[in-house]
Protein backbone atom coordinates (compact mmCIF):
# COMPACT_ATOMS: atom_id res chain seq x y z
CA UNK A 1 0.00 0.00 0.00
CA UNK A 2 1.87 3.33 -1.09
CA UNK A 3 2.00 5.74 2.02
CA UNK A 4 2.79 8.76 -0.11
CA UNK A 5 -0.66 10.43 -0.30
CA UNK A 6 -1.52 9.54 3.98
CA UNK A 7 -2.08 13.02 6.05
CA UNK A 8 -4.25 11.86 8.67
CA UNK A 9 -3.69 10.15 11.85
CA UNK A 10 -6.94 8.02 11.53
CA UNK A 11 -5.37 7.42 8.06
CA UNK A 12 -2.48 5.72 9.12
CA UNK A 13 -4.44 3.68 11.53
CA UNK A 14 -6.80 2.29 8.98
CA UNK A 15 -3.35 1.68 7.10
CA UNK A 16 -1.63 -0.43 10.00
CA UNK A 17 -5.42 -2.05 10.35
CA UNK A 18 -5.54 -3.35 7.22
CA UNK A 19 -2.24 -4.60 7.27
CA UNK A 20 -2.91 -6.15 10.56
CA UNK A 21 -5.86 -7.86 8.88
CA UNK A 22 -3.44 -9.82 6.11
CA UNK A 23 -1.22 -10.45 9.24
CA UNK A 24 -3.67 -12.23 11.84
CA UNK A 25 -5.67 -13.68 8.72
CA UNK A 26 -2.59 -15.53 7.16
CA UNK A 27 -1.46 -16.74 10.59
CA UNK A 28 -5.04 -18.54 10.77
CA UNK A 29 -4.79 -19.88 7.02
CA UNK A 30 -1.72 -21.81 8.22
CA UNK A 31 0.89 -19.15 6.36
CA UNK A 32 3.75 -17.64 7.46
CA UNK A 33 3.11 -14.16 8.45
CA UNK A 34 6.76 -12.80 8.90
CA UNK A 35 5.99 -9.32 9.83
CA UNK A 36 4.93 -5.74 8.21
CA UNK A 37 8.02 -4.59 5.85
CA UNK A 38 8.34 -0.40 4.14
CA UNK A 39 9.91 -1.47 0.29
CA UNK A 40 10.07 1.38 -1.70
CA UNK A 41 7.72 3.59 0.61
CA UNK A 42 4.66 0.98 0.64
CA UNK A 43 3.55 -0.92 3.49
CA UNK A 44 3.27 -4.34 3.40
CA UNK A 45 2.21 -7.57 5.26
CA UNK A 46 5.39 -9.76 4.49
CA UNK A 47 3.77 -13.39 4.42
CA UNK A 48 5.41 -16.35 3.38
CA UNK A 49 2.67 -18.41 1.53
CA UNK A 50 5.26 -20.91 0.19
CA UNK A 51 3.55 -24.69 0.63
CA UNK A 52 4.35 -28.11 -1.07
CA UNK A 53 1.52 -28.23 -3.51
CA UNK A 54 1.20 -31.61 -5.26
CA UNK A 55 -2.36 -32.00 -5.66
CA UNK A 56 -5.32 -29.99 -7.46
CA UNK A 57 -7.36 -30.40 -4.38
CA UNK A 58 -3.99 -28.76 -2.55
CA UNK A 59 -3.81 -26.12 -4.77
CA UNK A 60 -7.78 -25.31 -4.70
CA UNK A 61 -6.97 -25.14 -0.98
CA UNK A 62 -3.99 -23.04 -1.21
CA UNK A 63 -5.76 -20.62 -3.94
CA UNK A 64 -8.71 -20.33 -1.11
CA UNK A 65 -6.51 -19.43 2.00
CA UNK A 66 -4.55 -16.87 -0.36
CA UNK A 67 -7.55 -15.49 -1.43
CA UNK A 68 -8.82 -15.20 2.52
CA UNK A 69 -5.69 -13.31 3.28
CA UNK A 70 -6.00 -10.62 0.29
CA UNK A 71 -9.80 -9.93 1.14
CA UNK A 72 -8.97 -9.56 4.79
CA UNK A 73 -6.93 -6.30 4.80
CA UNK A 74 -10.37 -4.69 2.99
CA UNK A 75 -12.34 -6.58 5.48
CA UNK A 76 -10.23 -5.02 8.14
CA UNK A 77 -10.48 -1.88 7.33
CA UNK A 78 -14.05 -2.43 6.97
CA UNK A 79 -14.39 -3.43 10.74
CA UNK A 80 -16.59 -1.58 12.66
CA UNK A 81 -17.90 -2.17 16.45
CA UNK A 82 -17.12 -5.79 15.38
CA UNK A 83 -19.15 -6.23 12.11
CA UNK A 84 -17.46 -5.76 8.69
CA UNK A 85 -19.92 -4.18 5.89
CA UNK A 86 -19.03 -6.38 2.46
CA UNK A 87 -21.26 -4.56 0.37
CA UNK A 88 -20.12 -4.19 -2.81
CA UNK A 89 -19.82 -0.10 -2.54
CA UNK A 90 -17.90 -0.68 0.75
CA UNK A 91 -15.61 -3.08 -0.77
CA UNK A 92 -15.57 -0.96 -4.08
CA UNK A 93 -14.09 1.97 -2.10
CA UNK A 94 -11.11 0.26 -0.30
CA UNK A 95 -10.33 -1.56 -3.59
CA UNK A 96 -9.74 2.05 -5.25
CA UNK A 97 -8.02 3.44 -2.57
CA UNK A 98 -5.53 1.58 -0.04
CA UNK A 99 -6.80 -2.06 -1.89
CA UNK A 100 -5.84 -1.85 -5.55
CA UNK A 101 -2.90 -3.74 -5.37
CA UNK A 102 -4.86 -6.90 -3.48
CA UNK A 103 -7.61 -6.29 -5.99
CA UNK A 104 -5.32 -7.17 -9.02
CA UNK A 105 -3.90 -10.64 -6.74
CA UNK A 106 -7.30 -11.30 -6.03
CA UNK A 107 -8.91 -11.24 -9.97
CA UNK A 108 -6.23 -13.68 -11.09
CA UNK A 109 -6.95 -15.63 -8.13
CA UNK A 110 -10.63 -15.82 -9.01
CA UNK A 111 -10.01 -16.72 -12.73
CA UNK A 112 -7.80 -19.78 -11.52
CA UNK A 113 -9.95 -20.88 -9.13
CA UNK A 114 -12.93 -20.78 -11.26
CA UNK A 115 -11.16 -22.74 -13.95
CA UNK A 116 -10.84 -25.56 -11.32
CA UNK A 117 -13.88 -25.56 -10.36
CA UNK A 118 -16.39 -24.70 -13.95
CA UNK A 119 -16.66 -25.79 -17.27
CA UNK A 120 -15.85 -22.82 -19.79
CA UNK A 121 -18.40 -20.71 -20.29
CA UNK A 122 -19.68 -17.91 -22.15
CA UNK A 123 -18.89 -14.89 -20.63
CA UNK A 124 -22.02 -14.05 -18.86
CA UNK A 125 -21.96 -17.50 -17.18
CA UNK A 126 -18.28 -17.16 -16.25
CA UNK A 127 -19.24 -13.86 -14.54
CA UNK A 128 -22.30 -15.28 -12.47
CA UNK A 129 -19.54 -18.29 -11.58
CA UNK A 130 -16.81 -15.54 -10.54
CA UNK A 131 -19.44 -13.11 -8.42
CA UNK A 132 -20.67 -16.57 -6.90
CA UNK A 133 -16.97 -17.65 -6.05
CA UNK A 134 -15.84 -14.62 -4.58
CA UNK A 135 -19.09 -13.75 -2.53
CA UNK A 136 -18.03 -17.37 -1.10
CA UNK A 137 -14.55 -16.36 -0.10
CA UNK A 138 -15.59 -12.86 1.45
CA UNK A 139 -18.19 -14.25 3.30
CA UNK A 140 -15.88 -16.77 4.79
CA UNK A 141 -13.66 -13.88 5.51
CA UNK A 142 -15.61 -11.77 7.03
CA UNK A 143 -16.53 -14.32 9.81
CA UNK A 144 -12.98 -15.02 10.71
CA UNK A 145 -12.22 -10.78 10.72
CA UNK A 146 -15.14 -10.97 13.10
CA UNK A 147 -14.49 -13.44 15.14
CA UNK A 148 -10.60 -11.91 15.34
CA UNK A 149 -11.83 -8.71 15.21
CA UNK A 150 -10.04 -7.50 18.55
CA UNK A 151 -6.41 -9.21 17.46
CA UNK A 152 -6.63 -7.48 14.38
CA UNK A 153 -7.35 -3.87 15.93
CA UNK A 154 -5.02 -4.61 18.68
CA UNK A 155 -2.07 -5.55 16.15
CA UNK A 156 -2.91 -2.32 13.77
CA UNK A 157 -2.68 -0.13 16.87
CA UNK A 158 0.78 -1.98 18.30
CA UNK A 159 1.79 -1.15 14.46
CA UNK A 160 0.71 2.29 14.87
CA UNK A 161 2.91 2.37 17.77
CA UNK A 162 6.02 1.31 16.88
CA UNK A 163 6.15 2.01 12.86
CA UNK A 164 5.44 5.50 12.99
CA UNK A 165 9.14 6.26 11.22
CA UNK A 166 8.48 3.42 9.13
CA UNK A 167 10.33 0.75 11.14
CA UNK A 168 9.76 -2.77 10.19
CA UNK A 169 7.33 -4.98 12.32
CA UNK A 170 9.02 -8.65 13.02
CA UNK A 171 7.57 -11.40 13.63
CA UNK A 172 9.08 -11.94 17.21
CA UNK A 173 7.38 -8.48 17.47
CA UNK A 174 3.98 -9.93 16.72
CA UNK A 175 4.63 -13.00 19.14
CA UNK A 176 5.62 -11.01 22.07
CA UNK A 177 2.16 -9.35 21.75
CA UNK A 178 -0.16 -11.39 24.67
CA UNK A 179 -2.95 -10.87 22.23
CA UNK A 180 -1.44 -12.65 19.74
CA UNK A 181 -0.94 -16.12 21.55
CA UNK A 182 -5.03 -16.52 20.39
CA UNK A 183 -4.02 -16.67 16.21
CA UNK A 184 -3.94 -19.97 15.36
CA UNK A 185 -3.79 -22.15 12.31
CA UNK A 186 -7.13 -23.08 11.88
CA UNK A 187 -8.46 -26.36 10.12
CA UNK A 188 -10.16 -24.82 6.07
CA UNK A 189 -12.05 -27.37 4.66
CA UNK A 190 -12.50 -26.76 1.01
CA UNK A 191 -16.44 -27.02 0.18
CA UNK A 192 -17.00 -27.19 -3.43
CA UNK A 193 -18.80 -24.49 -5.15
CA UNK A 194 -22.57 -24.90 -5.98
CA UNK A 195 -23.46 -25.00 -9.74
CA UNK A 196 -24.31 -21.84 -10.77
CA UNK A 197 -27.70 -21.45 -12.95
CA UNK A 198 -27.46 -20.11 -16.37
Amino acid sequence: MVLGNIATRERWIEVYRHEAGHLVMARLMGFKALGLVFPKGEAGANIDTTEHLPTIPKVDSWVRRRLMVLYAGVCAELLAKGTVDVSMPALQKIFDDTGADDARKIGDLLLFLRSLHYPVAGTDQRQKELHHIAGKIIADCKLQVEAFADEIVQLGDAMFQFCKGHLPFSEQQMDALPFMARVQPLTYTVIPFLPVST
